[in-house]
């Protein structure tokens, strides 16, 4: 039976190592199809200066060369995220997406809007997290709530943090 492909939907996350959702994609059985999208519109009032476009410029850049010692290849594509996730999961009869969490309240919506319709769709729809110790909603106050202070926020924190090896970059 071939293996299935599952679309690993990179953003901030633009490297083989230490990356959770590709990790989580092939440790699931699922040959990873590496895609970045760039919508110029959905960072909204959190759109990139100079400095960052340049970062990311060079990110792909390194990104694309690892993938392609590896044998592979980095989708790049332009466009709203819903409509060019649909499109590639089309295209490359994907039957997973795998991302990593982002946390500007409009790509959280955004984010929250591609997962309900891959998994309405029947995919099966994997977040992890790959730029915090601790996702924000898991730490929280007796009360249920957000703290508003660090020392107390740390003491909660540091006793339920647990250290793990990093993922090792795919062959």
């Amino acid at each position: 039976m071939p293996v299935a492909n599952a679309l690993v939907w990179l953003r901030r996350d633009l490297r083989l190592d230490d990356n959770p959702a590709l990790a989580q994609a092939m440790a699931d059985g699922y040959r990873p199809v590496l895609v970045y999208i760039h919508d110029a519109d959905e960072a909204g009032e959190w759109a990139p200066g100079a400095a960052s476009k340049a970062w990311l410029h060079a990110s792909l850049l390194s990104l694309q060369n690892a993938i392609s010692k590896r044998g592979g290849r980095l989708i790049l594509a332009q466009g709203k995220s819903r409509d060019e996730l649909q499109r590639l999961q089309i295209d490359t009869l994907a039957e997973a997406l795998y991302f990593s969490n982002l946390y500007e309240p409009s790509l959280q919506a955004r984010d929250d809007a591609v997962a309900s319709e891959f998994k309405e769709r029947g995919l099966d729809v994997h977040r992890s997290n790959s730029a915090v110790l601790f996702e924000p909603w898991q730490i929280r106050t007796g009360g249920g709530t957000p703290y508003k202070v660090f020392t107390p926020f740390w003491r909660n924190a540091s006793g339920q943090l647990v250290l793990r090896d990093a993922f090792p970059a795919p062959e």
